[in-house]
């Protein structure tokens, strides 16, 4: 604990802000697309850029950020003595559509599916990362943490100081010497890292179809600007929880399988989540016209990078429209998000309902007989000892869990 006695509180914003150190990675982010695809970004006006964030203050920020990297020494706003002497060599402020929560299907759909909301957000993960934390392997891979304390450290302190570490890497004066972070060696680091990946992994991708199809109309706008004539950049800035869903919805970072807990050989999956959407993630969708093709190419850069669609069958690097479009229809089952996001879906009749539902009302129907058999053939015994012999029949008959099986699949 030594090292405690020296540390220092540092500069920390609130979790709804966005650090300097995020606003300039948006930044600079902005001004390599620019050189990158030059021809892509126009002299600013408002018909020029499409340009939308969801409603929180982060994404407000980041697209603003993002905006003065691109825009850079392009507008009016700089210091002058005189309004005559108005130069464009200064800032120039874009114009942002802001979406209301409750009403946007298109980035923040997870606040917009009843379905999600009520279902998975709040409890899909739990199961699998309290299975990781109470195996050995954890527990043995995070003894080095509490060797630098003098007490005993539980799962819980060791999961809080790995949140003050991240929080201390977004510290402007923590992040090159955070000491939260240095009680951490890369074996901690390893299975602290897959445990927040399972959690977001279970919340926003695979394991759940509704996770994913929920994110379709995302891709169907997408889909969309890509198939008009129209030159206007469209830029959209959202969250992990809007990504994720669409990576998913398109096939990609998957390993095959649904990870679980016991998951072999985590450190080496394609669905590490921590570099799929760290801080400032980004994805860029790049429309090319290619020499002998009648239909063009998409281009997925997924931060900055190339990344293949495995979906896409006649080039993963590059997918055609008709292949996006194929991908959207059939993994969204015809995307129609109503039904997608519909809890009452959940609450009809399945077939194994009214399996269900056959078998208890035979139970009852022949536990009914008996009952009036047994007071017309046997009227000198007592009531409370016919009623014993019923109870006994039934939990013979339904081993005590038919019912129980019927009603909790009803709540499901």
């Amino acid at each position: 604990m030594a090292w405690y006695a020296n540390w220092t509180r540092g500069v920390y914003y609130k979790d709804y802000e966005l650090v300097p150190e995020g606003m300039m990675e948006h930044f600079t982010i902005a001004q390599r697309f620019k050189q990158a695809f030059p021809d892509l970004f126009p002299v600013y006006s408002t018909s020029n850029y499409s340009v939308q964030t969801t409603s929180k203050m982060r994404t407000i920020q980041s697209g603003l950020s993002f905006m003065a990297g691109l825009l850079q020494d392009t507008g009016p706003l700089e210091s002058s003595e005189s309004r005559l002497n108005i130069t464009m060599t200064g800032y120039q402020p874009p114009g942002i559509e802001i979406a209301k929560n409750s009403e946007d299907r298109l980035l923040r759909f997870v606040d917009s599916c009843p379905k999600y909301e009520k279902y998975i957000e709040t409890l899909a993960w739990k199961k699998e990362s309290r299975l990781f934390e109470a195996s050995e392997e954890y527990k043995s891979g995070i003894k080095t943490v509490a060797e630098s304390f003098n007490f005993e450290v539980t799962i819980e302190d060791t999961k809080a100081l790995y949140y003050l570490c991240a929080v201390e890497l977004m510290s402007p004066t923590q992040s090159k010497h955070s000491q939260f972070c240095n009680v951490f060696d890369e074996t901690a680091f390893g299975i602290l890292d897959f445990d927040k990946s399972l959690e977001k992994y279970y919340k926003y991708s695979y394991p759940y179809k509704t996770t994913y199809q929920m994110s379709c109309l995302l891709l169907k706008d997408i889909i969309s600007q890509l198939e008009s004539n129209n030159t206007t950049p469209v830029l959209k800035f959202a969250h992990e929880e809007t990504l994720l869903p669409l990576f998913s919805l398109m096939g990609m970072f998957d390993d095959g399988e649904i990870l679980t807990h016991a998951t072999p050989d985590y450190l080496n999956l394609k669905m590490k989540t921590g570099k799929i959407v760290p801080f400032a993630a980004n994805v860029a969708f790049v429309k090319h016209s290619c020499s002998g093709e009648d239909s063009p190419r998409i281009q997925v850069l997924v931060n900055e990078r190339e990344i293949d669609i495995p979906l896409c069958s006649s080039r993963p690097s590059t997918c055609t429209l008709q292949e996006l479009k194929h991908i959207m229809t059939t993994r969204a089952d015809g995307c129609n998000f109503g039904l997608i996001c519909d809890v009452s879906e959940d609450r009809e009749f399945s077939t194994l309902h009214l399996i269900l539902a056959a078998l208890l009302t035979v139970t009852i129907v022949q536990a009914t007989y008996i009952f009036f058999h047994c007071i017309k053939r046997c009227p000198f015994r007592k009531p409370a000892i016919v009623l014993e012999q019923i109870d006994s029949f039934c939990r013979y008959l339904t081993a005590g869990t038919l019912s129980d099986l019927f009603w909790r699949s009803w709540r499901l």
